[in-house]
């Protein structure tokens, strides 16, 4: 769970560059359709971070920057290919991109206009994808869904003799 703070900062400090870049462009005023916005934050943010993390996780150290700072790695027979650790983070990611979705939905201006009950049940909809995932964290095996279904696991790096 550490790992993903850390990878978590990572990508939090990767979305204040954008919101920087794009606050300095005004694109918070000259993007008035949110379809084109929602394509935006998609193509800058969400699909980067995925595409970084599976890279990262098919390459030879298997890890994000959170795993290699604490000594894990993502396991496969052999080092996992880009598709599974790819197919990995889009369902590890797959909650926060639904809330996505149900944030631009809501009518207006994001964060003060009401929702919409559609923009609600998406987002309680990621919510509780997300819960899932956190639920899987405390199975015995300690594997989450998304490591399940990619046929993957994190684990302890081996040491080195």
């Amino acid at each position: 769970m550490l790992a993903g703070l850390i990878d978590n900062t990572v990508i939090l400090s990767w979305a204040c560059v954008l919101a920087v870049v794009s606050f300095s462009l005004g694109a918070d005023t000259i993007i008035a359709d949110k379809r084109i916005g929602y394509i935006i934050a998609l193509s800058t943010l969400t699909l980067p971070v995925v595409t970084l993390f599976a890279f990262n996780e098919a390459a030879p150290w298997r890890a994000t920057p959170g795993k290699l700072l604490l000594g894990l790695r993502l396991d496969y027979p052999g080092t996992p290919s880009f598709a599974r650790a790819f197919i990995r983070n889009l369902l590890k990611f797959l909650p926060w991109e639904v809330c996505h979705i149900g944030i631009w939905l809501i009518p207006g201006p994001i964060f003060v206009s009401e929702p919409t009950a559609s923009s609600w049940a998406i987002i309680i909809a990621g919510e509780a994808l997300a819960l899932i995932w956190l639920a899987s964290l405390f199975t015995p095996s300690g594997r989450t869904i998304h490591d399940r279904i990619a046929g993957l696991a994190v684990t302890k790096k081996p040491s080195v003799s």
